[in-house]
């Protein structure tokens, strides 16, 4: 089963969804997307010919396809799109949005590919305190949380937004009764100490 999903900002993409950033149910959409891709699965084992326009079985699995594809549009904040053209752009007005998005972590089909691409754009701006505070909660949660694909972004993240606190917070972390969470503890402070030289060099 392979299902291609382009989100555009632009057009009917993901900039138009709807709902506003600071009433944005982030788990409840991802929910919908995360259940609306589950079900291309199963209505796909049920598939006998893809080709078939009029069995029902290709019917439902098409369907299923398009209910996703407006999920995954509808999991994203209304001017996501928006936000990230102007981080694209080195607009700070775009920032506001994609650390929203960053904090509430939403989990879906290609969220991790948008968090990654977010945080590459957040290192290229100047921060206020404020955000970079917030941005170093991010990195924690994520130390807390797991170890996926764009961990090493996050510990880019981290080193961008590098403070003394955040340090602390993850020694602390080092020695957790969690090896899991210690082990993810280590890989960003050792990140966060290491020479900006040996980062780029382990890119």
């Amino acid at each position: 089963m392979c299902v291609k999903t382009h989100i555009s900002p632009h057009g009917s993409g993901i900039h138009r969804s709807m709902g506003k950033k600071w009433s944005f149910n982030y788990e409840e959409r991802a929910a919908a997307a995360r259940a609306a891709h589950q079900e291309i699965g199963r209505t796909f084992a049920r598939l006998e010919n893809r080709n078939d326009e009029n069995d029902p079985a290709t019917i439902a699995w098409k369907a299923a396809i398009a209910r996703f594809r407006d999920a995954l549009r509808l999991a994203y904040p209304g001017d996501f799109g928006e936000d990230l053209e102007r981080l694209k752009a080195g607009d700070a007005r775009g920032l506001e949005g994609v650390i929203r998005f960053l904090e509430a972590d939403p989990m879906f089909f290609g969220s991790g590919y948008a968090k990654a691409d977010l945080i590459r754009f957040i290192n290229r701006m100047a921060l206020t305190e404020h955000q970079a505070k917030r941005l170093r909660a991010v990195a924690l949660a994520i130390v807390e949380r797991r170890a996926s694909q764009e961990f090493r972004r996050y510990c880019r993240l981290a080193a961008k937004v590098n403070h003394p606190g955040l340090r602390e917070e993850l020694r602390s972390r080092a020695a957790h009764g969690d090896p899991a969470v210690a082990r993810r503890a280590r890989w960003m402070l050792a990140y966060v100490e290491s020479p900006p030289c040996a980062r780029r060099a382990g890119r």
